[in-house]
C-alpha cells in the first residue's frame, strides 16, 4: 500500500515543477539563466535513478547530457553576464619595453655594471651576449647585448643609471608600452565563470546515480578544468610581463673621432715640413742633373774633337 502513495507523491511533485517551469517561461520568455543543479534538474535525476523500466538507461543518458549541455551553455551565457556585473576595478596592466644603445670606453666593464645594476634593482638578466666581430684579431673591440628585467617600480631609476654609465654616450633610445588591462580583466572574468561551472559540475557529480551520468559529467568536468588551467597560465604570463619591465641594452666601443682635413689645406707646421722635403728633393734632382751633365760632357769631348779634325781636313782639301 505504500508504493502507490510514493508514486502519487512523485507525480504531484513533478506536476508542480512543470507548472512552475511553465509560469517562468510564460513570464520571462525563453530564460536559460536558471543555474545548473536547480531543483528541476535534481528532480529529473532522482526520478530517473528510481525508474525500474528497461528504458530508464536511455532516459538517464539523455537527462545527463541535456543537463551538461545546459550547464555548459550557462557558463558562456547567463553566468558570464552575471559575473561581469561583479567584476571589480583592476589596476592598469601595462607592459613596458625600452631599447637602449650606448657607446662606452670599455664594453666589458659596462656590460658587467649593467648586470649588477639590474640585480641591485631587484631584477635579473634574461639573456646576454659578449663577443667580437672578427675573432681572428685578438685586439678587435668587443660588442655586447643584454636583455634585463627589472621591477616597474624602479624602472625609471634603472634607466637613468644606464644612461649615466661612466663615459657612456647614448646613440639610440626607443621606448614603448602596451596596455593589457582589458585582456587581463576578461581573463579574470572567464576564470571565475569556469570555476563556478566546475563547482556546479562537482555538485552534480555527487548527485549522479548511474554510470552514464557519471561518465558524461566527468567528460564535461575535464574540459572545464583544461580551460581553467589555460586561463590561469595566461594570467600568470601577463602578471609576469606587467610586474617586470624589459630593457634591451646594446653596448659598442667608442670610435675615435677623425681629424678634419680643412678642405685639403695643410696646417702651418705641415706646410713647413713639406717645404723642407720639397727643397731637399730639389737639391737631389739638381745633383742628379749635374752628374748626368758631367757624364754627357765626357762623352761629348771625343765627339767634338773628331768633328773639329774632320772640319779642318775638309777645309785643307778645298
Amino acid at each position: 500500500m505504500h508504493r502507490p502513495n510514493a508514486l502519487t507523491a512523485t507525480l504531484i511533485a513533478g506536476t508542480v515543477a512543470l507548472a512552475l517551469l511553465a509560469a517562468a517561461c510564460g513570464g520571462g520568455g525563453n530564460d536559460d539563466s536558471a543555474p545548473p543543479g536547480s531543483p528541476k534538474e535534481e528532480l529529473s535525476i532522482s526520478s530517473n535513478s528510481r525508474a525500474d523500466a528497461p528504458a530508464a538507461g536511455a532516459t538517464q543518458a539523455a537527462s545527463a547530457d541535456s543537463f551538461a549541455n545546459s550547464l555548459a551553455g550557462g557558463s558562456n551565457g547567463g553566468l558570464a553576464s552575471g559575473s561581469q556585473s561583479q567584476v571589480g576595478s583592476f589596476d592598469r596592466k601595462i607592459i613596458f619595453t625600452t631599447s637602449l644603445d650606448l657607446s662606452v670606453p670599455d664594453v666589458t666593464n659596462s656590460f658587467n655594471e649593467a648586470q649588477r645594476l639590474a640585480r641591485v634593482s631587484g631584477g635579473y638578466v634574461e639573456k646576454s651576449n659578449l663577443s667580437v666581430r672578427n675573432s681572428d684579431k685578438p685586439d678587435e673591440p668587443r660588442y655586447a647585448t643584454v636583455t634585463l628585467r627589472v621591477p616597474v617600480a624602479g624602472y625609471d631609476d634603472f634607466l637613468n643609471s644606464l644612461r649615466t654609465l661612466p663615459g657612456g654616450k647614448i646613440t639610440r633610445e626607443e621606448a614603448k608600452s602596451n596596455e593589457v588591462t582589458e585582456q587581463y580583466t576578461d581573463l579574470q572574468s572567464r576564470l571565475r565563470n569556469l570555476e563556478r561551472t566546475e563547482t556546479q559540475y562537482l555538485e552534480l557529480l555527487k548527485q549522479a546515480k548511474t554510470i552514464t551520468e557519471i561518465i558524461t559529467i566527468n567528460d564535461r568536468l575535464d574540459g572545464v578544468r583544461s580551460q581553467i588551467e589555460q586561463a590561469q597560465g595566461r594570467i600568470k604570463v601577463l602578471d609576469h610581463l606587467t610586474e617586470l619591465a624589459t630593457v634591451q641594452l646594446a653596448l659598442a666601443p667608442i670610435i675615435p673621432a677623425q681629424v678634419k682635413d680643412n678642405g685639403g689645406l695643410p696646417t702651418p707646421a705641415e706646410a713647413f715640413v713639406n717645404a723642407l722635403e720639397w727643397s731637399a728633393a730639389g737639391v737631389y734632382f739638381l745633383a742628379v742633373a749635374g752628374s748626368v751633365a758631367s757624364v754627357a760632357l765626357i762623352w761629348l769631348i771625343p765627339v767634338a774633337a773628331l768633328a773639329l779634325i774632320g772640319r779642318r781636313f775638309i777645309w785643307s782639301r778645298r
